[in-house]
C-alpha cells in the first residue's frame, strides 16, 4: 500500500500538467479569426473610405488608382474599387490590371466594386454590366430581393444600397440581390468567378453621400466577397436543451 501511495503525488502532478495543457489549447483555439484584408483603391490613399473600413475592423491597405497591383493580394482578401473607379483619371490605370485582377479572383480572391460614376460597359469586370450615370432620388425606395443570401438576409428594404448609377444589360451569371422600386434598376449584384467572388453595388459608400449605405450591409459585402461568412443557420449544430 505504501508503494502505491507513493505514486499518487506523481499521478496528480501529471494530471495537473495535462489539464493546464488542455486549457492552454482551448484558449488558443478561441482566438478570433484573422481580420479580412481589404485593398482599397481610391483617389486618395487612406481616404474616407479606407478610414470607414478600418472602423469596421478590416485590415485595410489603401492605395491610389495607379498603385493597385492585384498580384500583391492573396486568396481570401478583397480588392475594393471605391466610387469614381470609372472616372477618366482612374479607369485606364485599372484596365491595365485586368488580367491580373481576373487571375486574383479566379484563385480565390474577392472583388467589391462600387459606383463607377460613369456611363459605360467596363471591360475590367469579368462579366459585363452596363452602368448609366444617373438616378432618381425623388423615389429612393428599394427592395430586398434575397432574404436567403448572407449579405441581405434579415435586412429591411431601406437597408439596401441605392443605384447612384443604374445597372442594365447584366450578364445572367450575376444574381440580383436588391434594386430600386421606381426604376427597377439593380443596386446590388453578386456572382462567383473561378474560386473567387464578385460583388457590385452602386451606392456611393462615403458617409457624405446624398443617400447613404449602412455599415452592416457594407461589412457583409466584404465578408461574403472574402468567402468568410459563417455557415448557414440550417448547418449549425443543434444546441441540446436540458
Amino acid at each position: 500500500m505504501n508503494g502505491c501511495g507513493g505514486l499518487r503525488p506523481i499521478l496528480a502532478s501529471i494530471m495537473l500538467v495535462l489539464c493546464l495543457a488542455a486549457a492552454s489549447h482551448s484558449i488558443d483555439d478561441a482566438k478570433p479569426a484573422r481580420a479580412i484584408r481589404v485593398w482599397v483603391a481610391d483617389g486618395a490613399a487612406d481616404g474616407a473610405i479606407a478610414k470607414r473600413l478600418k472602423k469596421l475592423k478590416f485590415d485595410v491597405i489603401a492605395v491610389t488608382w495607379d498603385k493597385l497591383d492585384p498580384r500583391e493580394a492573396e486568396p481570401g482578401e478583397v480588392i475594393f474599387l471605391a466610387t469614381h473607379w470609372g472616372d477618366e483619371a482612374a479607369y485606364p490605370l485599372l484596365e491595365k490590371q485586368k488580367d491580373a485582377l481576373d487571375k486574383f479572383i479566379q484563385r480565390g480572391g474577392g472583388l467589391l466594386a462600387s459606383q463607377p460614376n460613369r456611363t459605360f460597359t467596363p471591360a475590367l469586370l469579368p462579366y459585363p454590366i452596363t452602368f448609366e450615370n444617373g438616378y432618381d432620388a425623388k423615389q429612393p425606395d428599394k427592395s430586398n430581393l434575397a432574404q436567403d443570401h448572407f449579405i441581405t438576409e434579415d435586412l429591411a428594404d431601406e437597408d439596401m444600397p441605392f443605384p447612384h448609377d443604374q445597372m442594365s444589360n447584366l450578364d445572367p451569371r450575376y444574381r440580383i440581390l436588391a434594386k430600386q422600386k421606381s426604376t427597377d434598376s439593380p443596386s446590388l449584384v453578386v456572382c462567383n468567378y473561378g474560386d473567387g467572388r464578385i460583388v457590385v453595388q452602386t451606392n456611393n459608400e462615403t458617409y457624405a453621400a446624398e443617400i447613404k449605405i449602412g455599415d452592416e450591409i457594407l461589412r457583409r459585402m466584404i465578408v461574403w466577397a472574402a468567402g468568410r461568412e459563417p455557415r448557414s443557420k440550417d448547418k449549425k449544430p443543434q444546441i441540446e436543451h436540458r
